[in-house]
C-alpha cells in the first residue's frame, strides 16, 4: 500500500474516550446532592470507580495506534494532574461543550454517549472507548474501519434478563428499536456473507441457530471499543427523537434507557459494516483476584487488539484496592514508558 493510500485511510479516524474520577469528593458531593442523598460517604457505585488506568490508555494508543488523528477526552471538567493538555493530538471536552444544556448535569453515561456526534471537530469516522477499553496490541486503521465502514463483530444472541442489572434491560430495549425499523430476515438476506463468516469464530454456530427467529433476538456485545459513524447517531436522532430525548433527560441511569449499543446494532442491521474477527476481542468482568491475574497475563502478552477491563458489581469495595493494583502493575510492566500525552516531570 502506498504512503498516500495509508494517509487517506488514517487522516480522519478519531478516538473518543470518557473518564470520571469517581473518588473526587467534590464530584461525589454534587452527585449526592442531585440524587437527594443527605450524606456523601455512600458506598461507591462501581460504574464510577477509577482504576487509575487512564494514563495507560493513552500509552496503549500511542504505542499501538499512533496513526490516530485526534483523541477527544470527555470529562465533567475533571483533568488528570499528569495530563499534558497542550498535546496537539488532544481535544479536552467538557460535558457542557457538546451535550445540550437541558440534559446537564448528568451522572449517566447515556447522554454522554448518545450526543457524541455533537463534539466540535469530531471526525465522521471515530472509535468510542470507555476508559477501561484498550488497544492492547498493534492495530491498523483497517482494524476499525475498512472501505469507509466500521469493522465490527456481527453475531446474534439471546438476552437473559437479570433484574439485578438494569443494563440488561437496556439492551433488550435497544433490540426492540432495531426490530421496529428493520425486518430481520431481509437484513440478514441482504448481507448474508457478512453474518455467516468464519470471522465470527465461536459465535457462528449460535448465529446460525438463531436465524430461525422471526425477528432480531439480540446481538453479541463484545464490550470493547466501538467504531461509529457520526451519520449513524444523527440518523438515530432523526428516527427516534422522543426516545433519545427521554433517555438523555434521565440524570441517572434508568431501566427505560437505550444506550450507545443501539448505534452499533443500527449499523449492523443496515449492513454498514465489515465483519471483525471475534478472536481480536477479549472482555473481562473483573469480580475477584483470580480474574485480575487473568487480565494481568493478557495485558503483559500484548496480543489482544481489543481488551476491556470492566468493573463488576460483584467486586467488593474491600477487594477493589488489591485487584486494581494488580491490574495497574501489569499495565505498568507492559507500558511503563510515558506517552507524549503526559506532562514531563
Amino acid at each position: 500500500m502506498s504512503r498516500e493510500s495509508i494517509e487517506c485511510l488514517t487522516s480522519d479516524i478519531d478516538f473518543v474516550v470518557t473518564w470520571v474520577d469517581g473518588f473526587d469528593p467534590e464530584w461525589r458531593a454534587r452527585r449526592a446532592a442531585y440524587a437527594g442523598e443527605n450524606r456523601v460517604d455512600v458506598p461507591q457505585d462501581f460504574h464510577f470507580r477509577d482504576w487509575g488506568l487512564l494514563r495507560y490508555w493513552f500509552r496503549t494508543v500511542e504505542k499501538n495506534a499512533p496513526w490516530v488523528r485526534k483523541v477527544h477526552l470527555i470529562t465533567c471538567g475533571q483533568v488528570p494532574e499528569w495530563l499534558d493538555v497542550d498535546n496537539p493530538k488532544l481535544n479536552l471536552v467538557n460535558h457542557e461543550d457538546y451535550i445540550p444544556e437541558e440534559y446537564l448535569p448528568t451522572f449517566s453515561s447515556r447522554p454522554i454517549e448518545l450526543n457524541l456526534h455533537r463534539i466540535e471537530g469530531l471526525s465522521e469516522r471515530f472509535v468510542y472507548f470507555n476508559d477501561d477499553m484498550f488497544v492492547a496490541a498493534k492495530a491498523q486503521p483497517e482494524d476499525f474501519f475498512s472501505n469507509g465502514m466500521p469493522v465490527d463483530l456481527a453475531a446474534l444472541n439471546v438476552y437473559c434478563y437479570d433484574e439485578a442489572d438494569s443494563a440488561e434491560l437496556c439492551v433488550v430495549r435497544d433490540v426492540g428499536i432495531i426490530n421496529k425499523h428493520f425486518t430481520f430476515r431481509d437484513a440478514i438476506a441482504a448481507h448474508r456473507a457478512k453474518w455467516l463468516t468464519a470471522r465470527a469464530g465461536k459465535y457462528l454456530p449460535r448465529t446460525m441457530v438463531l436465524l430461525a427467529c422471526p425477528k432480531f433476538p439480540g446481538f453479541v456485545i463484545h464490550h470493547c471499543a466501538l467504531p461509529l459513524l457520526k451519520d449513524t447517531l444523527e440518523e438515530l436522532w432523526m428516527q427516534e427523537p422522543d426516545l433519545l430525548h427521554e433517555t438523555c433527560s434521565h440524570r441517572f441511569r434508568s431501566i427505560t434507557d437505550v444506550n450507545i449499543w443501539l448505534a452499533k446494532e443500527w449499523q449492523l442491521a443496515q449492513g454498514a459494516f465489515v465483519p471483525a474477527r471475534s478472536s481480536d476481542y477479549h472482555s473481562f468482568f473483573v469480580k475477584d483476584v483470580e480474574t485480575a491475574y487473568a487480565v494481568a497475563r493478557v495485558a503483559r502478552e500484548r496480543k489482544i487488539k481489543h481488551l476491556c477491563v470492566n468493573d463488576s458489581m460483584y467486586l467488593s469495595d474491600e477487594d477493589f484496592a488489591l485487584v486494581s493494583s494488580l491490574v495497574r502493575d501489569a499495565f505498568e510492566e507492559a507500558y511503563g514508558e510515558p506517552s507524549s500525552f503526559e506532562r514531563s516531570s
